[in-house]
């Protein structure tokens, strides 16, 4: 698995964006400029204005990578600025640029930024999937890897924690993202194995069997009063069961831990 994406990092591939800046950005961003509403959400509203978060990467799977988040709370950075900060950190062995946080709003400026950026970085997007077939369209054209995380596979789970829709884009968008480079990251959730993470992993051997599944132990119990099942952790049998039926799936699957 990510055969290409080590290729790129030996230098014996080139990365997705390169390709694309051939044909220039300027006319997606002047489009997008004149959108009245949002294009990537499906939102009744403009783009926003989005700030960047710059700092190593403690992503298991993408070692010696920079990592960019876009986010209100951010630092205000131009494209150039950040693009020249990748660029230093590629001279420095970090090849891998991992987009996260509001990817959806925060094309614009990716765009802007890949149109200068001269390293030949790899561009890994790490995210849920929930974002409109426009930008869906765009990360394809210059991710080299999609590592999308996916919580809820029962609209029921997700209509209670406030996601309505929620399955059937993110679904829609794995499916859409999928080929060998391809990671879905499944949060285990007390009390969510067999609706959610079970199901997950259904659909995926039904609709896209040759992604990569990574078991993400993240959750730390807390007081949820609409779900009081997140108040423990997950059981060392509930992880094996739910790697175990993975495999019985032949589905490629691990478990990583993330903080």
């Amino acid at each position: 698995m990510l055969t290409r994406y080590h290729k790129i990092l030996l230098g014996k591939a080139r990365p997705r964006f390169l390709a694309a800046k051939k044909s220039g950005f300027q006319k997606q961003l002047d489009n997008l400029s004149k959108a009245k509403q949002c294009p990537f959400c499906d939102k009744k509203q403009k783009t926003v204005a989005v700030k960047v978060k710059m700092s190593v990467a403690e992503d298991p799977t993408f070692r010696n990578a920079v990592s960019l988040s876009f986010s209100q709370r951010g630092t205000a950075k131009t494209p150039a600025q950040v693009a020249a900060l990748v660029s230093q950190k590629y001279k420095r062995g970090k090849k891998t640029l991992i987009i996260s946080g509001d990817v959806a709003h925060g094309i614009p400026f990716l765009l802007q930024l890949l149109e200068k950026l001269a390293a030949p970085a790899a561009i890994v997007i790490v995210a849920d999937p929930l974002y409109s077939e426009k930008a869906a369209k765009i990360f394809k054209r210059i991710v080299d890897v999609h590592a999308l995380t996916v919580r809820w596979a029962d609209s029921g789970c997700a209509s209670h924690f406030g996601a309505e829709g929620y399955v059937g884009i993110t679904q829609k968008n794995v499916k859409f993202a999928a080929n060998g480079e391809t990671i879905v990251r499944i949060p285990l959730l007390p009390g969510h194995i067999e609706c959610d993470a079970k199901s997950t992993l259904e659909w995926l051997s039904k609709n896209v069997p040759d992604v990569r599944v990574q078991f993400v132990q993240s959750h730390k119990p807390r007081a949820v009063e609409r779900a009081p099942e997140l108040s423990r952790a997950i059981t060392i049998t509930e992880l094996n069961d739910v790697v175990a039926f993975a495999h019985k799936l032949e589905l490629n699957a691990e478990t990583i831990v993330l903080r």
